[in-house]
């Protein structure tokens, strides 16, 4: 075994116009992640007889000062991984016109899931400021769905924990069942959604005992009623029978408030 160094120990190749590693991937673990695939990079190129020559010559100069070729650099600035601290604009046919963000980073540990949420605040603070001049503050959603051999109460507490000191500010959360192979159909009936059923249960009670409240009873919005009548009722979040469904719920909202931002976070299962 062995202790990678910390990409944050390396300088940089001067020639390669870059003064400080950046990466291509947001987050602070990201750093970690970084790291590694530094020493696998340095390891394979070392093993491997049909490596490049340009990487088999910069190990030199990374071993010996910790200086990283350009094209080390380049590699990590260009990394891109959908679905990992992804940004995507809600634009094009039937989007939102840019009023509508979708944040999305797969998580499937209360470790990444924490990751994840701190880069959501992260992500969403240079947004606003970035906006400074919009008529009001964005509204914040959470889009999840997690396989039904995680734990539930472990992947949402983290984010229980950030909405309680109000870091996230979410002003609703979306249950919602996958559209794909592995999971359900697009339309799903009442059977479908008793795993999402269960993830609302879990959070609101999260939400009930970090606030310290009686469990609320609010009636049932409009739009949760027209879309099933067993969901349970709820202020603060939705079961929603279909992905399709979820989007174009959160699309009518954007197009109902021309002037209100929407920012949500779609994390846990993916698929």
């Amino acid at each position: 075994l062995e202790v990678v160094t910390p990409i944050t120990e390396y300088s940089t190749d001067p020639a390669s116009g870059l003064q400080t590693v950046e990466l291509g991937l947001a987050g602070e673990h990201q750093k970690l992640n970084a790291a590694l695939a530094v020493k696998l990079c340095r390891v394979w190129a070392q093993r491997e007889p049909s490596a490049p020559e340009a990487m088999k010559r910069a190990e030199g100069a990374i071993a010996e000062s910790k200086v990283l070729p350009a094209l080390y650099l380049q590699g990590l600035k260009k990394c891109r991984w959908p679905g990992r601290a992804q940004v995507l604009p809600d634009v094009g046919e039937g989007g939102s016109g840019g009023r509508l963000t979708f944040y999305l980073d797969g998580a499937h540990t209360d470790d990444s899931v924490q990751s994840c949420a701190t880069w959501f605040v992260e992500a969403t603070r240079r947004a606003d400021e970035a906006d400074s001049l919009a008529a009001a503050p964005a509204q914040r959603y959470l889009f999840f769905n997690c396989m039904e051999d995680r734990d539930p109460h472990r992947l949402l507490q983290p984010l229980a924990n950030l909405q309680r000191e109000r870091s996230l500010n979410l002003t609703h959360a979306l249950f919602v069942p996958p559209d794909s192979g592995m999971g359900l159909k697009p339309a799903a009936g009442e059977k479908e959604i008793r795993w999402q059923q269960n993830l609302q249960r879990t959070w609101e009670s999260m939400l009930q005992a970090n606030s310290g409240e009686r469990k609320r009873k609010a009636e049932a919005s409009t739009d949760s009623e027209s879309l099933s009548t067993s969901v349970p009722a709820s202020s603060t979040s939705t079961v929603m029978p279909s992905l399709g469904a979820a989007i174009g719920w959160l699309r009518q909202q954007a197009q109902d408030n021309p002037k209100q931002r929407m920012q949500v976070l779609v994390t846990g299962s993916l698929y």
